[in-house]
């Protein structure tokens, strides 16, 4: 017979940081911040959700995964709905992000420091990128297709992608781009005021040109973030190491490492054309990945150096 859980005087942890973290984002709502410090508030907010589910939720995903039952003996529920009640708390709380974001962003640019999307840049400024991309980007892009000769990659931690559903010869596959980390999150446009494009934002515009033998049906990016939560059994386990090489070792385990990104789950083995369907149900092979939705267009870790540079009167 279970023990009986007096959950009284006890709350959920995960839930409880979760709270703490949203006053960090009530910080960022704060109006007499000041606006550059309202900006870091926002990126501090999503490095620490980052860690949250490296740290926490890849702990409880693991155990979500053991046969033997586990009972948490603060709240006296399992893995599985801990995760579950994590998941509905996230929902509103990314609605407020983004809606402190809109409030970020229009009030930036009452002050003339405007994130730009692609279609709001004059002929200048796109020209301005365009060479940008040729010069900077194309000869450092590492683009790959997925398909029955060539495995899903392995996916960097907390590394950006663009992701691609390709068509050729009426046959979809899926594509991916890393967005280079040796590139600066953004491009300072050479215009008055502060008007700058984020990398992955101009890396979308010209994804035609490194895919060209191919129709992109559909792209977006994305932003993995690994379990590191890592059991002692899996020191070896390289961060770099190839998806491939993972896969062979962990099919064996029963407790493999996981990971959060932004896409839809996915079963445990995927053909080609499965994963052409979507980049995170290809991500979800072999249960390395779960999923977060979220469909923020902003990068947030390129707030806090933009932020740091401003304040310092770099830009």
């Amino acid at each position: 017979m279970d023990k009986e859980i007096n959950t009284q005087y006890t709350q959920d942890r995960e839930l409880s940081w979760l709270r703490f973290n949203e006053r960090v984002l009530e910080e960022a709502k704060d109006e007499s911040v000041p606006l550059m410090e309202r900006l870091k508030f926002a990126a501090i907010f999503a490095s620490n959700l980052d860690e949250f589910f490296m740290i926490r939720v890849g702990s409880l995903h693991d155990l979500s995964l053991l046969k033997e039952k586990h009972i948490d003996v603060r709240t006296g529920k399992t893995p599985q709905e801990q995760l579950d009640d994590i998941f509905k708390a996230l929902v509103p709380l990314y609605k407020q992000r983004d809606k402190v974001m809109a409030e970020l962003e229009s009030r930036c640019r009452t002050c003339n420091i405007c994130r730009m999307e692609y279609a709001e840049l004059d002929n200048k400024a796109k020209k301005q990128a365009a060479l940008w991309f040729e010069n900077e980007f194309h000869p450092i892009l590492s683009p790959q297709i997925v398909d029955v000769h060539n495995p899903f990659p392995h996916l960097i931690n907390k590394g950006l992608y663009i992701v691609m559903v390709l068509q050729r010869d009426e046959r979809e596959l899926l594509g991916i781009l890393p967005v280079p980390s040796s590139l600066p999150p953004f491009l300072r446009l050479n215009e008055r005021g502060v008007h700058f494009i984020l990398t992955e934002d101009v890396l979308l515009e010209f994804t035609d040109q490194v895919f060209d033998q191919y129709m992109i049906m559909e792209q977006a990016v994305i932003h993995v973030t690994r379990n590191a939560d890592v059991a002692p059994e899996d020191e070896a386990y390289e961060v770099d190491m190839d998806f491939r090489q993972l896969m062979r070792k962990i099919v064996k385990k029963t407790n493999p490492p996981c990971a959060g990104a932004s896409g839809n789950p996915g079963a445990n083995e995927r053909t080609a054309e499965d994963n052409a369907q979507s980049a995170a149900s290809s991500a979800a092979g072999a249960g390395l990945y779960d999923e977060v939705a979220d469909s923020s267009g902003v990068s947030f870790y390129a707030l806090e150096p933009f932020a740091e540079r401003e304040r310092g009167g770099a830009l």
